[in-house]
């Protein structure tokens, strides 16, 4: 049985990783799109998946709460990193 959990586990947590990832790709490409919209709100549902994901498991004590963590981080700093070139400087 135990070995079925493990499974079990680590496949909800790799889909959570993997969807997680995706969303903030596609977030960062349609941008500017008008479907954006949609697109924002699977981002922040998944997020609020992986932080709670996160959280439980390190409160379980297993050891998948750090590639959790790194990809709760990575959807953090994807989806609010900034690359544009120009910079504009600030209107008063």
């Amino acid at each position: 049985m135990f070995g079925f959990e493990s499974q079990l586990l680590f496949a909800i947590v790799a889909t959570l990783q993997v969807l997680g990832l995706v969303s903030v790709a596609v977030v960062r490409s349609t941008e500017y799109a008008t479907a954006s919209d949609s697109f924002q709100r699977i981002y922040f549902v998944l997020l609020l998946a992986v932080g709670t994901a996160t959280i439980l498991t390190a409160l379980a004590g297993n050891s998948y709460w750090i590639t959790m963590g790194i990809t709760l981080a990575v959807m953090v700093v994807g989806a609010t990193l900034d690359l544009c070139r120009e910079r504009q400087p600030a209107e008063f």
